[in-house]
């Protein structure tokens, strides 16, 4: 073990679009319970093995109301689901639950692939080289989650550029401004539905709220992350799993399979988590993970990506397979907090996915992979442009 496994904050943020750092998927293995700092200080580790982020995302031990650590704009702002712990976080997600079932993602495919091959139309119409963020990544889930909830198509681009502006932590009180003006944008729309009612999850929530169910407070703040980090999310995973797939062509074309790719799309979510880490929490009482003495108050970082590639857990765990027997992976989280969205969001992406290696087989980088940028200000860190060609 290399003298840099002593500490882990400087292993937080990407040093490249795509891969993690090769030392903190070395954590996972070597020292799955890193302290983030190797000097004094506020004591918080990293957690960076598959069984022990598993244990901090299930252990009711590991809070994440008890902790007043905001990274974006959308914690801390009342109502929000991501700071709540059981009981009240298991009343709300009941609640918010029903528009995201398999049941309902399910009747929405016939719309998702309508929309695919809208946005791929056009993509061909322009012709190459041409970015797959701007015309596929980010509008295609933008406009899937906007049209759920009820956010009229011209208004779209307003709230992605409030998302965006929500998730810089380099800015947090523009940050905190820009959650707070969505969530404003979101009080004139409710007004808007009660006067004319939809079949979206304006309405529908909006009767919950009046049976009771949910407070104004609680409404508001679902519906603006929903929207925000419904879109984010789902962008900055499809596509660093589009970049990896293109890494082997003949992982294109397999992706339009029935079988094969959905097995295959499962482990490409495996490499390309939306966020490397997920929200830390907090302990409540001491503990021990993995041999190291956690007190009662101790900040723990669980890391999406390393425990998806610990070679403790899974075989050959840093290349693509469509092998039957590959293991379940944590990119959509694990246990209260497991992503809301996670239906929708694996469905948009075997959509956009399988689209692709139906009518763009030959696709490909027009770029050096390394080339490609990402957004180093956002908790998210999505890739900002894919340049391609076919």
């Amino acid at each position: 073990m290399t003298s840099s496994l002593g500490s882990a904050e400087h292993l937080l943020r990407r040093l490249g679009p795509i891969d993690p750092v090769p030392e903190l998927v070395e954590l996972g293995r070597a020292k799955p319970v890193c302290p983030m700092s190797a000097g004094g200080g506020p004591s918080a580790f990293v957690v960076t093995g598959h069984d022990e982020v598993v244990r901090v995302l299930t252990d009711p031990a590991f809070s994440r109301a008890a902790l007043n650590m905001p990274m974006t704009g959308f914690e801390k702002t009342g109502g929000q689901l991501l700071d709540l712990d059981p009981p009240e976080h298991t009343r709300l997600r009941r609640i918010l639950n029903a528009p995201f079932s398999r049941e309902r993602v399910m009747a929405l495919r016939p719309a998702l692939w309508e929309l695919a091959d809208q946005l791929l139309d056009r993509l061909v119409e322009h012709g190459p080289p041409a970015d797959l963020i701007e015309h596929v990544v980010v509008p295609f889930p933008l406009t899937v989650i906007c049209d759920l909830v009820g956010v009229p198509r011209p208004e779209q681009g307003h709230v992605r550029e409030l998302t965006s502006r929500a998730l810089d932590l380099t800015q947090p009180a523009a940050a905190h401004a820009a959650a707070t003006d969505l969530t404003h944008y979101f009080v004139e729309l409710i007004g808007e539905r009660r006067k004319a009612p939809a079949e979206d999850l304006i309405t529908e929530l909006g009767r919950a709220h009046d049976d009771g169910q949910l407070s104004q407070e609680e409404l508001i703040t679902a519906l603006a992350s929903l929207v925000s980090l419904g879109h984010e999310t789902t962008a900055a995973a499809l596509g660093r799993a589009i970049v990896i797939a293109l890494r082997r062509p003949e992982l294109v074309a397999e992706l339009a399979g029935p079988s094969e790719g959905d097995r295959l799309l499962e482990d490409l979510l495996r490499l390309s988590p939306a966020t490397q880490f997920t929200l830390p929490r907090v302990t409540t009482r001491a503990e021990v993970l993995s041999g190291v003495s956690l007190p009662a108050g101790t900040v723990v970082v669980p890391c999406l990506i390393s425990g998806n590639q610990d070679p403790r857990y899974f075989a050959d765990p840093q290349t693509p397979s469509s092998d039957a027997r590959a293991r379940p992976h944590l990119s959509f989280g694990l246990g209260p907090h497991y992503c809301l969205g996670a239906n929708l969001a694996r469905e948009e992406i075997r959509t956009v996915m399988n689209a692709i290696g139906r009518r763009l087989p030959g696709l490909r980088l027009a770029v050096e992979e390394s080339a490609l940028p990402w957004d180093k200000n956002s908790l998210i860190e999505a890739l900002q442009r894919i340049p391609v060609t076919w």
